[in-house]
Order: structure tokens, then sequence, then C-alpha cells
């Protein structure tokens, strides 16, 4: 009966709360645009702070924007806010102006279709919904989201014209750094990953920044490339020098005239080894060396003493 009771006091006082995407049932081709809405839904506490990460088939979609529902204020941040085309991540951050309990739109996603195939889109386990004491509602698995993708194909009434496709000039974009562990500054070197989803030659402007925690720029360069199909872009920095430290490297884009995105890596510039060798080494020698010293004035007193000793007995003979 104990057993029972225990088990009834534990499910009545669990906390649930989930997301809601809900599955596209129209018809959806390549090229189209899309808006699919995240809902937020409560059960028996009130809600005040979301967190979302939603993962999407990057080789399906291409995420244009996400627009926050009305009485939501935005939490802004590398970690709160975010599109990653390159990952087919969104990442979204949110307080209700008034909290609320039951079902409340989050907000709204833009998505171009660029390959037909079926889309799954969730949220995934990072995500979290917090009630007024900062304490975790999202309990359960998370729903995800299915979303069909065609090929529109010519007919006998249709035109090319009239068949609608991606963007001329969409792709995605991926920084990569060598390595995130520096000696030397001027080892710094990344590459940028291109991989277009469009039919033109692209022009790319590009724009790099060195930052570093406190947010201090420390350099900055402008580049530009022209992808095609695929690109690889390496940027090397041999002048670039930066005391130790924790550093980020920020990638600003534009192409298509209005179309911007940023990226960022971090690394670290540490102590070279040689200089902890020579460090070691110095130190070494002086610590010998001193002992040497010590060892030879030992010696010295030593034969002081014995030849004191020794003129002490004779004139006593005497």
């Amino acid at each position: 009966m104990s057993c029972c009771l225990l088990i009834f006091v534990f499910c009545n006082s669990v906390k649930a709360a989930s997301f809601d995407i809900p599955d596209i049932e129209e018809e959806i081709f390549v090229g189209d645009t899309i808006k699919v809405p995240v809902y937020v839904e409560s059960e028996d506490e009130r809600v005040s702070i979301v967190h979302v990460v939603i993962d999407f088939p990057r080789e399906l979609f291409w995420a244009k924007s996400f627009t926050f529902a009305r009485g939501w204020v935005p939490v802004l941040g590398v970690e709160f806010d975010g599109i990653d085309n390159g990952k087919g991540e969104i990442v979204k951050t949110g307080g209700f102006e008034d909290t609320f309990m039951g079902r409340q739109l989050f907000g709204t996603i833009e998505f171009i279709a660029i390959r037909d195939g079926i889309a799954e889109i969730k949220p995934n386990g990072t995500s979290y919904i917090f009630d007024t004491k900062n304490e975790s509602l999202l309990l359960g698995e998370i729903q995800t989201s299915l979303i069909s993708i065609s090929k529109k194909e010519l007919d006998s009434t249709s035109s090319p014209q009239a068949v609608e496709s991606a963007p001329s000039q969409l792709f995605d974009i991926r920084l990569e750094l060598e390595r995130s562990e520096l000696k030397d500054p001027s080892q710094l070197a990344t590459q940028v990953l291109f991989q277009s989803f469009g039919t033109v030659p692209t022009p790319v402007d590009m724009e790099f920044l060195i930052i570093d925690e406190s947010g201090k720029i420390w350099s900055s360069w402008n580049d530009n490339t022209v992808v095609e199909t695929e690109g690889l872009f390496t940027k090397r920095f041999p002048e670039l020098e930066l005391p130790i430290g924790a550093y980020t490297l920020h990638l600003n884009t534009r192409y298509a005239g209005s179309i911007v995105d940023s990226f960022h890596a971090d690394f670290r510039i540490v102590r070279p080894a040689v200089w902890w060798w020579i460090g070691g080494s110095v130190a070494i020698t002086l610590i010998l060396g001193l002992a040497v010293l010590l060892l030879v004035q030992f010696r010295r007193t030593r034969d002081k003493t014995k030849i004191l000793k020794t003129n002490n007995q004779n004139h006593g003979t005497e």
C-alpha cells in the first residue's frame, strides 16, 4: 500500500512541459519557402524561460530566419541565439513577459526547401523549459516533425518558367581551424568550406576578426572568393602576434547582395615548450652551479680549519 502511495505522489509531483512542432501536411516542392511554427506546452506549471536547439537536415533545408512570437523577449549571445546552416541547427532563447501555462507559440522558422526527401525537424536534448523558479519542466521524449519535399515535374500544360527552383545563389558555409592550440600565433590557419545549392557562380565577401575573452578586437582582414559548386578557402595569418590567452576567430560572410552569415571558432595561444625547456635548463644550471660553489666553499673552509689545527698543535709542542 505504501509503495502504491509513493508512486501516486511521485506521478502527481512530476512537472511536464514539451515542445510541439506540427507536421506540415501541405505539398512542399523544391524551391518553396515554408513557415514552421514552434509551440511550447505546459500542463500545470507556469513557463518563464525557453531555450530550444532545433536540428534540421541541412541537405534538405536552408534556414532563412526565425521570428519570435508576440510576448517573448529574445536572449542574445552566441550560446543562446543563432542559425547555423552548416550544422543544420537553430538555437533560440527567450523569456515570456508574464509567464504562461497551456499552449503558447514560441516562434516561426522560415525554411527554403533545397532538395527533395523526408525532412525530420526536432528539438534536441540540450533544450530546456524553465518555470518561475528556474526548475526544468521538459520531460519525456521530444517530438519529431516530418516534412515531405517533392520535385516539381513538367507536364504538357506547364512551362519551365512556372517551375519554382531553389535560389540561384545559396550555399552552406563551415569554418574549421587546422589547430585550436598554438605555441606560435603565426601558425594560425583556417579553412572555409562552401557547399553550393545554387545554380550560378557566387561571389562571397569575407571578414575575419580575432577577438579575445574581454571582447577586444586584435586584428581584422577582408577577403573574397567565388563559389561555383563546392569551394575551399584557406586563410593563414603569418604576421599575427598575440599574447598567451584564449581567443575567438570570427567570420562574417556576405553574398547575393544581402545574405549575411556569421561563424566562429575558439583557439588558444599557449607558452612554447622550448621556453619551458630553456627555463628548466637555466634553473637546473643555476642550482648545480650553486651546489658546486657551496661545495668548493665547504672544502676551502675545511682545509683552512685543518691548517689552523695543525699550526696550533705545532705551537703547543714548541
